[in-house]
């Protein structure tokens, strides 16, 4: 069973500025890329697609990325304050908006987005709605970045259209 057509599940998390975030809420209108980590050293694997989708991408407005760090487990929601801070100071701080910690019990996303390894970096592509249109996971090869990028791009033109005003005759 595939992931692509379904919405992506609301997630709650805090992102580095400070502020209290809803995925996909928080990004409705816009074409979204959403990359999602349970352990640190999936990081790699995320850089692998979101820097190719912000080279292409970056700068438009009708696109954004998301990272969601997920920390799985009870006891680091007492020292959050501290792991955000440990995040904080390694990420740019044009970033923290975009950067959404999710600490708890992700069972239910997990199913949701048929996550079955948690040592995986997972990314999903919605479209302005919050539909997933594209998956991936691991580490991204030329083969997939072309596929991903060639669909956000097909994406935001079909938003294009749907944001272009009637021309009416006078």
């Amino acid at each position: 069973m595939s992931v692509i057509g379904r919405m992506f599940p609301e997630i709650k998390g805090h992102a580095l500025a400070g502020s209290d975030v809803a995925i996909p809420g928080v990004a409705a209108g816009r074409i979204t890329l959403i990359s999602v980590a349970f352990e640190r050293h999936a990081q790699g694997m995320l850089d692998s697609w979101s820097e190719p989708f912000v080279r292409k991408f970056g700068g438009d407005e009708t696109y954004v990325t998301y990272e969601l760090p997920v920390i799985d487990a009870f006891w680091p929601r007492l020292m959050s304050f501290s792991i955000d801070a440990g995040m904080r100071s390694g990420i740019p701080r044009e970033k923290h908006p975009y950067v959404v910690t999710y600490y708890g019990d992700s069972t239910a996303f997990r199913q949701a987005l048929e996550i079955s390894d948690r040592s995986l970096g997972y990314v999903y592509l919605l479209d302005h709605q919050g539909v997933i249109r594209w998956a991936g996971s691991g580490y991204a090869t030329d083969e997939r970045i072309h596929e991903m990028i060639g669909i956000a791009g097909e994406l935001g033109r079909k938003a294009e259209v749907t944001r272009a005003p009637a021309h009416g005759g006078a």
